[in-house]
């Protein structure tokens, strides 16, 4: 049975990538907030017959949140979303701080697309630029040939795919 590799660190993380990489894995990447539900699963399993590595991230993004209430009120359980995917068997758990994904004092932003300023985004303000700007940090981090996001928000699945096609 596998062990679940769990990684907080990002030079462990790129050191791990680095050497699935140097044996030609194609390296699929489920990013998460937490609070692992059914879906998740669904999507890991998807990841795992798409991909021949699988890491999933656990980072609950502070500048996704209009208010801090609703940041620190995030139903996220780290002991019980590693229970729910050990039996999924991925290949890394990747658990960064906010300081390994912002080392730097002050947060450089990205603006979403256009496409964000439109139905939901109007009343989420900075909810897609605080997306896209975690997302662009932990995919340089990661380094996945294939990500692998829900898609029951239309919307946020068109701002993912504007900032893949943007930074490649």
């Amino acid at each position: 049975m596998k062990d679940l590799h769990i990684i907080s660190n990002v030079e462990e993380l790129k050191e791990r990538v680095l050497q699935f990489k140097l044996n030609k894995k194609i390296i699929g990447y489920v990013p998460t907030l937490g609070g692992l539900h059914k879906g998740h699963l669904k999507l890991i399993r998807f990841a795992k017959n798409n991909s021949d590595i699988v890491i999933l991230s656990i980072f609950l993004n502070p500048i996704q949140f209009d208010s801090k209430k609703d940041f620190y009120t995030y139903p996220i359980n780290i002991s019980e979303d590693k229970k729910k995917i050990i039996s999924e068997k991925i290949d890394v758990l990747y658990i960064p701080t906010i300081k390994e994904i912002f080392p730097e004092r002050k947060i450089k932003r990205i603006k979403a697309s256009k496409i964000s300023k439109k139905l939901c985004g109007k009343y989420r303000k900075g909810y897609f630029d605080g997306v896209v700007t975690v997302l662009k940090k932990l995919f340089d981090q990661v380094s996945p040939n294939i990500a692998f996001f829900g898609e029951k928000d239309f919307q946020q699945v068109k701002v993912i795919q504007d900032l893949i096609n943007k930074y490649k």
